[in-house]
């Protein structure tokens, strides 16, 4: 009885949290976009990469953040090459049904743009559970493909587009640093 009680008390759980499930996808169109050497239709100002988001799902998205990878890739998919790396520094909050521009700051002073965009965002949930959502916007097919899930992002999804090893400590001291100077404070390595 305890086993099935358990059980009924599990799917209650995923039942109420399916209806708060937050989904935040891109808004950004790539379908116009006719030459191959183009890029994906995300606007810029000044340095700052501007990606319209949209909350989708039945529950509220909070601190929808995340980071994009300007990517070229070989003939044939046989090799790709990570050209800039951007951050949103700045989490934003959606409604359902909500929409936003998520800014992307570069880590490098002059971003090289490239036919594919990729997108990894993080949010959480009101009930706190947290969300993930994987997206890659490219300028030579219709659309775009996204991908979502619950928390955490499985590892294939993880390692398609992951941040270069050579990064990883710079993209976490770049947000330590942007997280430091909107709230105040000093940033130290252990943060």
């Amino acid at each position: 009885m305890a086993a099935v009680a358990e059980e009924q008390v599990s799917v209650a759980r995923t039942a109420l949290e399916g209806g708060q499930r937050p989904v935040v996808v891109t808004t950004a169109r790539t379908a116009r976009i006719t030459s191959a050497d183009s890029t994906p239709i995300i606007s810029q100002r000044g340095d700052t990469f501007i990606v319209p988001v949209q909350n989708i799902g039945p529950g509220a998205a909070l601190n929808v953040s995340g980071v994009g990878f300007w990517r070229l890739y070989g003939e044939n998919g046989e090799y790709d090459v990570t050209t800039s790396i951007c951050m949103s520094p700045h989490p934003v909050q959606l409604a359902p049904g909500a929409t936003a521009e998520l800014e992307f700051e570069p880590l490098v002073p002059e971003p090289i743009r490239a036919p594919n965009f990729q997108l990894r965002l993080w949010y959480g949930s009101a009930s706190g559970e947290n969300y993930w959502t994987a997206e890659h916007l490219a300028s030579y097919v219709q659309g775009y493909q996204s991908q979502t899930g619950r928390w955490p992002m499985p590892t294939d999804v993880d390692e398609d587009g992951a941040i270069p090893d050579g990064y990883t400590e710079y993209l976490a001291k770049a947000r330590r640093d942007a997280l430091a100077k909107r709230f105040g404070g000093t940033t130290t390595d252990e943060s």
